[in-house]
């Protein structure tokens, strides 16, 4: 009964992703398999009566046979029976990190949102103020007040600055993390078209971001300089702001160069230039690094310490990871970019390789406009890619968009079956976007 469920569902969602038992899963989980065991008693008994009186025969067998046809609906079913305790849980949690964070008002918290970058700046941020303060950022890509809170359970007396990553997927959803954080630094990282099915299109990312700078409790903001969208932001904003970026008017990089697995830049600080490499890959990098070094430097870290951290910057797991095979083939994992400015400096990153060059790719899966989105997905990597390798929904726009060959399939198992015979030694694959269990 316990692997019957997950099973089930794994072939009803054709999941490539293996169930993380977290607490709450947990218990939705345990009271499935109660619930599956009481039905499966519940239609045993009349069967079994039905038998004594000479009316068929395997009465077990039958009553699990008829039960295993409500299985997909147990785990919703439990969902909700749970949910008044679930809720409990939740605004309880939020409830003390609020009270938690209030009484440190001399805890310099961080807010950083955006539709792409946030987790890079926030690491890169965290890298560069450990040189200098004790602070505490949320992992990985937590950014949700669950997340947050359980992050805020870990602060200590020592921690100085909390540096603090906030996702939106409704408008009101930064609102309500600020309210439980009281960010005094808030930073805009890339504005793009994420989200935006949800958030009501490009104006609703911008308004639903904005919000973490209408909440912030004194201090400034630091705003990329690299999309329309954040740009636009920096103009709005009325209280004290810093712009950085690629093309930033505080903090700014010059002269970048991409190699393979490296990147060379000038970085200006507030007027001061320095030469920087770091084995990061895409230009995107070096935007989010300058925004990370915008907020350091106001923060009192010394410029020197800024460019030592930037030379012992790591590259993200799934963000464009470079990661070579025994066989020789170079594998560059973009798995979490789902947006159309990563696209595009993973094209730039990808253009940069020798060899073969085959992309596999879903296309942009969270859009308003999924057929214009997904043609640009194509017409990025033309001229980049040899071969795409396109599956789900967004096939067909994506090979409208691509100059080069275009072989498309129905989903991710049937994609690496191709790529199997595709590739050789020497060449190197990109795998794109990020690509949610549902549109497989």
């Amino acid at each position: 009964l316990g692997i019957g469920i997950p099973f089930a569902y794994a072939l009803a969602g054709k999941t490539v992703k293996r169930v993380k038992f977290t607490a709450r899963f947990t218990r939705i989980y345990v009271l499935a398999v109660i619930l599956f065991s009481g039905l499966c008693f519940s239609a045993y008994f009349p069967l079994a009566f039905l038998e004594k009186l000479g009316f068929g025969e395997y009465s077990g067998i039958t009553a699990v046979g008829f039960c295993s046809f409500f299985i997909p609906l147990l785990l919703p079913l439990s969902a909700t029976a749970l949910y008044p305790l679930d809720r409990a849980k939740y605004l309880s949690g939020k409830r003390k990190c609020a009270e938690k964070l209030k009484s440190r008002p001399d805890l310099t918290v961080i807010g950083i949102t955006g539709s792409a970058g946030k987790t890079s700046v926030k690491n890169y941020l965290f890298e560069m103020l450990s040189r200098k303060y004790t602070a505490l950022k949320t992992p990985e890509s937590y950014n949700t007040p669950l997340g947050i809170c359980k992050t805020v359970e870990k602060l200590g007396e020592e921690h100085e600055i909390f540096v603090c990553e906030m996702g939106a997927r409704r408008a009101g959803d930064i609102k309500e993390i600020c309210e439980m954080v009281r960010p005094k630094i808030g930073v805009i990282t890339a504005i793009t078209e994420q989200h935006t099915a949800t958030l009501g299109g490009i104006e609703g990312v911008k308004r639903t971001k904005y919000e973490l700078i209408e909440e912030l409790k004194g201090g400034f903001a630091v705003f990329s300089s690299d999309t329309s969208g954040s740009a636009e932001l920096y103009e709005k904003c009325e209280k004290e702001k810093y712009l950085a970026g690629i093309n930033g008017k505080d903090v700014r990089a010059e002269n970048v160069v991409l190699k393979e697995g490296k990147i060379l830049f000038d970085i200006v600080i507030f007027g001061k230039k320095y030469s920087c490499s770091c084995f990061l890959l895409g230009r995107h990098a070096v935007t989010d690094i300058c925004v990370a070094a915008a907020v350091a430097s106001k923060l009192g870290v010394k410029d020197e310490d800024i460019v030592i951290a930037i030379s012992g910057l790591k590259g993200e797991k799934h963000r464009l990871e470079e990661i070579k095979t025994p066989s020789g083939i170079t594998v560059i994992d973009d798995g979490y970019n789902a947006n159309i400015e990563g696209i595009r400096a993973a094209a730039e990153v990808l253009a940069a390789y020798k060899g073969g060059k085959i992309v596999v790719t879903a296309g942009i899966v969270e859009s308003d406009d999924a057929e214009r989105i997904n043609e640009e997905v194509g017409k990025a990597f033309s001229g980049a890619a040899d071969k795409v390798i396109a599956f789900g929904k967004n096939a067909d726009a994506i090979a409208r968009g691509f100059s080069g060959e275009t072989v498309k399939t129905d989903s991710v198992g049937g994609a690496k079956k191709i790529l199997g015979t595709e590739v050789k030694s020497g060449d190197v694959v990109l795998f794109a976007n990020d690509i949610p269990d549902r549109y497989l």
